[in-house]
């Protein structure tokens, strides 16, 4: 998800307690100019949080002090909106899995359709790279700032010579369904493979990587502490915690769509790539490129809003990069497969240019420094009905559309003679 202002709210400065959103609500605005925004921090006081912009419509979830100011507002200024969400913990309460006493391993007793902790999840890349061995390794990427492991799968025939794929789950902490749809597309991939001649295509000609959830951090404090926390949890001297990771890039840091405020959701931290989880990631796949392996495709895996999005995105007035037919082509043919399944919609488009700008973000990384020819940001279901506290039922649907998206836009990618930057 790529929010695009602040939240202050003390709730979420990294206090132990744990926070609760009682009466919360999340309003769907269609604004009518851009100014109304500027007044939103000095009349709310920071009590809000920007959770999706359009530029059609913005979702922002407030706080019960806060929603009567922000509805006089609305109204003084003409501004339509509907209330999307009435009482955020009231989702968060339903959406909480209980207790599982069998969560089960890698193998065909993993609950695929829940939620899981971070823990849960780094005993299933084991147990599933175990599971398949010689088609699945394990891979330690590095580890975070507070000392856990980032943890990869390499999925693939296993070849020295073959290019790169990354998929990259969870660098937001609160977007559960992105960690879980990454767990969802590996098990059916290696599942396929051997029966299914994409599949079987795909993973002899390519190494895929994928991380599960790369804010692992970030992660664990969405379910001690703080359900919608969106950052990773370093800091560095200041009132609030966290940045932005997704503002962390080097290609348009310190850009429009990011802050320089620590207490902002879109933090872009001190310096680009200051980050200790996106040092050891982003070196982890440099390193690669360095040594001569080609990666050909990226995709980092948000929530929510079904966008299907490629660069530029630090700025509307970029240059278009050169492979831009050829990543509206790629990305049109995955969203096609993946509304063949359950008929659900995806925007596709550039950006900055057909959504909205954010500078040091990680699908202009992925064009700009990893040099993949097919690079994206996916943001996964769904459209605001529930926006990041998805409920469990809907794993499922998620990971069987997605799977279907991502063979389609695989045979894209087999069937390109050149698929490689121009």
């Amino acid at each position: 998800m790529k929010s695009v202002f602040i939240l202050c709210l003390v709730i979420a400065t990294g206090l132990a307690s744990k926070v609760h959103y009682d009466n919360f609500q999340v309003l769907r605005i269609f604004p009518t100019e851009e100014r109304w925004k500027q007044d939103l921090e000095r009349v709310l006081g920071g009590e809000f949080d920007i959770w999706r912009e359009t530029k059609e419509r913005i979702d922002i979830m407030v706080g019960p002090k806060v929603v009567e100011k922000l509805t006089d507002i609305l109204k003084r200024k003409n501004i339509d909106y509907d209330v999307m969400v009435e009482d955020i913990q009231s989702l968060i309460d339903q959406e909480r899995p209980s207790a599982k006493i069998n969560i089960g391993g890698g193998g065909s007793d993993f609950d695929y359709n829940v939620y899981h902790k971070y823990d849960e999840i780094m005993k299933w890349v084991t147990d599933f790279a175990s599971a398949n061995k010689g088609l699945v390794t394990e891979v330690e990427v590095g580890i975070s700032t507070e000392g856990r492991v980032i943890k990869a799968l390499r999925i693939g025939s296993q070849s020295s010579n073959n290019p790169g794929i990354y998929f990259q789950g969870g660098i937001h902490a609160r977007e559960w369904i992105s960690p879980a749809t990454m767990m969802n597309f590996a098990r059916k991939l290696v599942e396929e493979y051997g029966s299914d001649d994409i599949a079987t295509k795909i993973l002899d000609a390519y190494d895929l990587y994928i991380i599960p959830t790369m804010n692992v951090d970030g992660y664990v404090y969405t379910w001690t502490n703080d359900r919608m926390w969106r950052k990773n949890r370093q800091n560095y001297g200041t009132a609030c915690t966290g940045v932005d990771m997704n503002r962390n890039y080097p290609t348009g840091f310190d850009g429009t769509g990011s802050s320089k405020n620590p207490c902002s959701e879109i933090y872009h931290g001190p310096a680009a790539i200051s980050e200790v989880e996106m040092e050891v990631v982003t070196t982890f796949f440099l390193d690669k490129v360095y040594a001569g392996q080609a990666f050909h495709l990226f995709i980092d895996f948000h929530a929510y809003g079904q966008f299907w999005l490629f660069p530029w995105g630090y700025s509307r007035t970029a240059p278009i990069v050169n492979d831009y037919n050829d990543l509206s082509n790629g990305a049109n043919a995955g969203a096609a497969a993946l509304k063949s399944v359950h008929g659900t919609e995806y925007f596709v488009g550039n950006s900055a240019r057909d959504m909205y700008p954010a500078g040091g973000a990680s699908e202009d990384w992925g064009y700009d420094k990893l040099k993949a020819k097919y690079s994206y940001i996916i943001e996964l279901r769904d459209e605001g009905r529930y926006g990041f506290i998805l409920p469990e039922k809907f794993i499922e649907p998620t990971g069987d559309e997605t799977y279907a998206g991502m063979k389609n836009l695989f045979q894209t990618l087999l069937d390109d003679p050149n698929p490689i930057q121009s």
